[in-house]
């Protein structure tokens, strides 16, 4: 998929929010650079884009982090787990638009405010006579969620919990286990799952069976980093929700999810 040169270069007036002493803190600090990297397959919010990422987290994390001053490297990392073990390692700095959950906490240090909000879906494939409504109808079916993802503790202790859940990669093998009758539901984020199957025109197959609402997805930055760049990550913060109620980060949101089913192929 090639995203065309007008949406990666989507602009967001961010300098009529900074003014010149904010902009100074970064000019400041011994803290001048900043590596990001994130899940490769999960759009509107990013997605691996040749050898790079795109999506709305990265246009607007890096341009935050750009008129703060900073150097900022965005890099394609490799599968989901191997993004993880990088912020594990301190390789990488900083993840933006992820799910908050206690285990993230022990290496990440989240923003206080949430990037957006995120529903996660329960899919089905199409002409279950009967479609469950609730997480107690799917206890004893066989579902599937993708490897390394993690969709807040609710939904993560259901997981946990059932002996029938499968862990497979990639939105492409969770769906055609679904679509087989190889498995009874899929859980993964609504936006993600919707993007994917309207791209590949399988959503004549498949359906939402129900949505966890109110679901909030934040950015994290590494602890070493937030202790040594504690300026950058509050002044970050602060931008963050000034663009939430502006409404940028939703337009942004939008004008990637519109990039992705125009020029998605099947991955």
């Amino acid at each position: 998929m090639v995203v065309t040169n007008k949406l990666l270069l989507i602009s967001i007036v961010f300098f009529t929010i900074f003014s010149p002493s904010q902009i100074a803190i970064a000019s400041s600090s011994k803290c001048q650079s900043i590596s990001i990297s994130a899940h490769p397959n999960y759009p509107p919010f990013h997605w691996k884009e040749q050898d790079t990422l795109v999506g709305a987290s990265i246009d607007i994390s890096r341009s935050i982090f750009q008129n703060l001053g900073l150097d900022v490297k965005v890099s394609y990392e490799g599968p989901w787990k191997r993004v993880l073990m990088s912020i594990k390692q301190e390789k990488i700095d900083f993840i933006p638009a992820l799910k908050k959950t206690s285990d993230r906490q022990q290496y990440l240090e989240f923003t206080q405010n949430e990037f957006a909000t995120n529903p996660v879906a329960i899919f089905v494939k199409k002409g279950k006579a009967l479609v469950p409504k609730s997480f107690k109808d799917l206890i004893g079916l066989y579902g599937s969620v993708n490897a390394g993802d993690k969709h807040g503790d609710k939904v993560d202790s259901f997981v946990s919990s059932q002996s029938n859940m499968q862990f497979i990669h990639g939105l492409s093998q969770n769906f055609e286990m679904l679509i087989l009758g190889r498995t009874d539901y899929f859980i993964t984020g609504f936006y993600t799952g919707y993007d994917f199957l309207k791209a590949n025109k399988l959503d004549s197959h498949v359906e939402v069976a129900f949505k966890i609402n109110g679901l909030k997805i934040h950015n994290g930055f590494t602890h070493q980093y937030a202790k040594e760049c504690q300026r950058i990550v509050k002044e970050f913060d602060k931008q963050l929700s000034l663009l939430r109620q502006s409404g940028e980060i939703e337009k942004s949101i939008n004008n990637y999810h519109n990039a992705w089913l125009e020029g998605a192929k099947k991955l």
